[in-house]
């Protein structure tokens, strides 16, 4: 058995914490366990650090309840630049990069 974790932090107000994933199979028919919390400290600080490690302290921190609309538009920014430093094998900056996802989800991609 392993517990693969996830934090979601919601308005710096309340985080839940666990191995469930957001859909009908984890909350009906797996064995999964979440931590609901609403200590707005806690969900500060988890989404403080977080925010931290992934953008490598490149983006400047936000404060409590601040709008996300301009840090994601750095952390968008980061990703695009990160990605263009992995294509030329240079160190990127944390761990932001785009995902990118080749398969099709309405099944015409063509082989």
């Amino acid at each position: 058995m392993y517990i693969h974790a996830k934090l979601m932090v919601i308005d710096d107000d309340f985080f839940t914490l666990g191995s469930a994933n957001l859909n009908f199979r984890s909350m009906t028919v797996d064995s999964e366990l979440n931590l609901l919390c609403d200590d707005e400290e806690v969900a500060y600080q988890f989404r403080k650090t977080l925010f931290d490690r992934y953008s490598g302290g490149a983006i400047r921190q936000f404060e409590k309840h601040d709008k996300m609309d301009d840090y994601f538009l750095h952390f968008k920014r980061l990703a695009n630049e990160n990605k263009k430093m992995m294509i030329k094998n240079i160190m990127i900056t944390g761990h932001v990069v785009p995902f990118s996802d080749g398969r099709s989800v309405t099944g015409s991609r063509k082989a």
